[in-house]
């Protein structure tokens, strides 16, 4: 028969408590303090110290509140070896683990408790693993200058927050930009009339993604807020053109490709834009700095893959203007709403039920 998601999970609880050997009060503990996400290293000790408590007559239970209370107050969640897989309980939710203890010590020795049994071979994967604490993964970006790809790659730094390492490839246009054609040619490729350089932008940065949402155990999706910042550099390539030159015969002419001038080239003398990467070994580059503020959901259903999707704002500010249109001042700063799908894996080695203390 199909396990519930109830019995599913508390299953492998009823069995420790119906099993009659003189360790389930070691294994309680061991419960509550996985219902308490308290990490391996620090288990042993408190169990150790509760353990002995409960049969000598000590407070062993207040000591082991007492100490799981201090460690989640210092959001100690990382073992030696990895970190727990369960998301970490709201604050608050201490008592709830407590309830739970107490009806297991009542209930427990008194009623001849009867549950479907979930096999050894499959309480890894109900209650063992890890937190996946590595992330890697790229993604395409629109904004309303234009668009490009991204990479990322970080960590979990705690429960709540993530910090990763950005690089971003994107297009910079200026709203300025109007696309035009030669009326009187037919096979004439249209350009951009006033348009100096090309411009990419190069970023490279870090980002801090805080949690908003928790994505519930059965999928759903997580809300973070996010900033970062990091260093900006505007790639300017040289606009080239195609350009009639007339010769000497009244109807004849030559095309010849030319960076763009706009003291000499005009609506009436540019036949269509040249090839894009002419002119490319004469590409500046202007430093500057950005900074990023936004919003990210992630959808994914499965815990190791990554499905993004991001909305926010990036201003990117360079001291040496970029020459962008001959008509139009040079700009000092670029601002532009974004739109981003960002996928990938998270990655991080399994705990064995040993290592949990199962």
């Amino acid at each position: 028969m199909i396990l519930t998601r109830c019995e599913h999970v508390m299953a492998p609880f009823v069995k420790v408590m119906t099993s009659g050997k003189m360790h389930t009060i070691r294994q309680i503990i061991y419960v509550f303090l996985y219902l308490n996400k308290v990490h391996h290293y620090d288990q042993k000790g408190i169990a150790a110290v509760a353990y002995s408590g409960f049969f000598s007559g000590s407070n062993g239970f207040l000591q082991i509140i007492g100490k799981v209370s201090s460690l989640r107050r210092k959001e100690k969640i990382q073992d030696r070896k990895g970190i727990l897989t369960f998301p970490i309980l709201r604050p608050g939710s201490m008592r709830v683990g407590v309830l739970f203890l107490l009806t297991l010590l009542v209930i427990a020795p008194l009623s001849p408790l009867k549950a479907q049994i979930v096999p050894e071979s499959e309480i890894g994967d109900t209650l063992g693993g890890v937190i996946l604490r590595n992330e890697i993964g790229g993604g395409i970006q629109l904004h309303n200058h234009g668009f490009g790809g991204s990479f990322r790659r970080g960590h979990q730094v705690t429960a709540f927050r993530k910090r990763l390492w950005e690089a971003d490839l994107v297009t910079m246009k200026s709203p300025k930009e109007v696309r035009t054609v030669n009326p009187y040619f037919n096979n004439a490729r249209s350009y951009i009339y006033g348009k100096l350089n090309s411009v990419m932008v190069l970023r490279t940065g870090l980002t801090s993604h805080q949690q908003l949402n928790r994505k519930p155990r059965d999928g759903g999706v997580e809300i973070r807020w996010l900033y970062g910042i990091g260093a900006s550099v505007a790639l300017a390539k040289p606009v080239y053109l195609n350009i009639i030159r007339f010769t000497s015969s009244t109807y004849e002419y030559e095309i010849s490709t030319e960076r763009y001038d706009p003291a000499q080239h005009f609506v009436d003398n540019i036949y269509g834009r040249g090839p894009f990467l002419k002119g490319i070994e004469k590409t500046k580059l202007y430093p500057g700095a950005y900074g990023r503020f936004g919003f990210s959901f992630d959808y994914s259903g499965d815990h190791a893959k990554v499905r993004t999707l991001e909305i926010g704002s990036t201003l990117d500010f360079y001291p040496i203007p970029v020459p962008v249109m001959a008509l139009n001042n040079k700009e000092h700063y670029f601002v532009n709403f974004y739109l981003s799908f960002h996928f990938g894996r998270k990655y991080n080695r399994q705990l064995s039920k040993e290592e949990l203390g199962l």
